[in-house]
């Protein structure tokens, strides 16, 4: 909703969550909620953050318009506990600015939010002439993913929500899963430990050089469970061999130096989820895999299959063991879909090669949920394919792609033409035909946040119906 008065604009967006008040407003207060609301196809770089929420609370970003980056200072006003904060321009973008975060109870167990933005642009009536249908676009736009992620995280989190919090410690920690698992797990309350090779200012980080086989332990003594997603990329080159090397190599020796590090504790957590991926069964023509199914033959299958065998020294010690293969993950953070992203807007879209091949996937909100779900389910354990339970062609994603942002998709891209420009990578990545079964995740009790794929990518993508 939008109103005009006294050359002020006001925008209000409302979303009814099915959590209580306190909670909803926790959420917001705790590190990491300011993240997990970034849309992210916006570019936003926190400078610094003080102060939470509260009043007089300051938060210093530096925010891409076009070519350009524009500083956006905030300040927090209004704070009332379980109620309210509000954010002030201090300087930025918009002449004036002032978002209120409402938190209205409506049940004992339900809540709205509602969020209230007063802004004036620059230059008066000219900038509004110029710039009005701009900003009110990017307001919808923002605050239905936004709504969508808060209602969202909250439902994943009371599923759990009687369960002690844990100190997870998060290798690959400023990767693209590992950032954003980061940022979900201290919204729910949970302490985050991240392993690094590097230091990085965290005075709880726990250092580890993986290819020399080092790492400190003892900073690894308070944790309650470990989720292991270190490993060198596999779609960033193409395939030489000293690539392949690294690949496989730092997956190995990353995972067996943890596996063996935790079997080795007086008191090990009591949890390790690691990530792994479907790459294990190759391509299969569209028969159904699950994971009894047999590896398949290629590079991509040996590296998930001496990865997950890296695991052994952890399973021997009586660890419970989560083995979750992803397939292709969609968000425009990274991956797949943010290399396809300015293709299918410039409307060079395509179906690559026959589009028969099935490719099984998952968002990344689903990704959180299911690691989540792996900590906290004391009954998992073994091997789980984490991808939604509806595969769907080459053609049909690029067709609903296409649908989605309003672009056409006529011209095909043939085989061939894969193959040359990324050899053996773009066979087994682009080409490859899996068609994988998550049964098993969803009888664990796991229930999909996005389990259709239009749905899925009007999320993603920033373009949902409204909520």
């Amino acid at each position: 909703m939008y109103t005009t008065k006294m050359g002020k604009q006001t925008f209000i967006r409302k979303v009814d969550i099915d959590s209580p008040a306190q909670e909803l407003f926790g959420w917001h207060e705790r590190p990491g909620a300011f993240n997990r609301l970034t849309p992210p196809w916006e570019t936003v770089e926190v400078k610094s953050h003080t102060g939470g929420i509260r009043n007089d609370a300051r938060v210093d970003l530096r925010v891409s318009i076009g070519p350009f980056k524009q500083r956006w200072l905030l300040r927090h006003e209004a704070y009332e506990y379980g109620k309210q904060f509000k954010d002030v321009l201090v300087k930025g973008p918009f002449a004036t600015y002032e978002h209120t975060h409402l938190i209205h109870n409506t049940s004992s167990t339900s809540s709205q939010l509602e969020d209230r933005i007063e802004y004036s642009l620059p230059l008066g009536a000219l900038g509004e002439l110029l710039g009005g249908w701009f900003a009110r676009s990017k307001f919808e736009r923002v605050f239905r993913y936004r709504h969508a992620v808060t209602r969202n995280d909250l439902k994943l989190h009371s599923q759990y929500s009687a369960k002690p919090r844990l100190n997870v410690a998060i290798t690959g920690s400023s990767g693209m899963v590992g950032s954003a698992l980061r940022h979900f797990l201290t919204t729910g309350g949970h302490k985050v430990t991240p392993i690094v090779r590097h230091h990085t200012g965290d005075e709880n980080a726990v250092l580890w050089q993986p290819l020399a086989g080092e790492i400190d332990s003892k900073g690894l003594e308070d944790v309650n469970a470990v989720v292991h997603l270190a490993g060198e990329s596999i779609g960033d080159e193409r395939w030489t061999a000293a690539r392949k090397k690294r690949i496989l190599e730092s997956r190995i020796k990353g995972t067996r130096l943890l596996a063996e590090t935790l079997a080795n504790m007086a008191n090990p957590p009591g949890v390790l989820v690691s990530a792994s991926a479907i790459g294990y069964y190759s391509s299969r023509h569209g028969n159904l895999l699950d994971e009894n199914s047999d590896s398949g033959d290629d590079f991509l299958a040996e590296v998930v299959r001496e990865w997950e065998a890296a695991l052994q020294p952890a399973v021997d010690a009586g660890m419970r063991v989560v083995i979750l293969r992803f397939g292709v993950m969609l968000t425009l953070a990274g991956g797949m879909l943010a290399r396809l992203h300015l293709p299918f807007r410039m409307g060079a879209g395509s179906v690559i090669g026959s589009g028969e091949q099935y490719l099984s996937w998952t968002t990344l909100d689903d990704v959180l949920g299911v690691i989540n779900h792996s900590l906290l389910n004391d009954d998992m354990g073994g091997t789980y394919n984490a991808v939604t339970p509806n595969p769907v062609t080459n053609k049909t994603f690029t067709h609903t792609m296409g649908k989605v942002m309003h672009r056409p998709t006529l011209v095909p891209l043939p085989a061939f033409a894969i193959k040359w420009a990324f050899g053996e990578m773009g066979d087994s990545l682009l080409l490859a035909n899996q068609k994988v079964s998550s049964q098993k995740l969803q009888d664990s009790g796991y229930e999909f946040l996005y389990p259709e794929i239009e749905e899925a990518l009007r999320h993603v993508l920033g373009r949902c119906r409204k909520i």
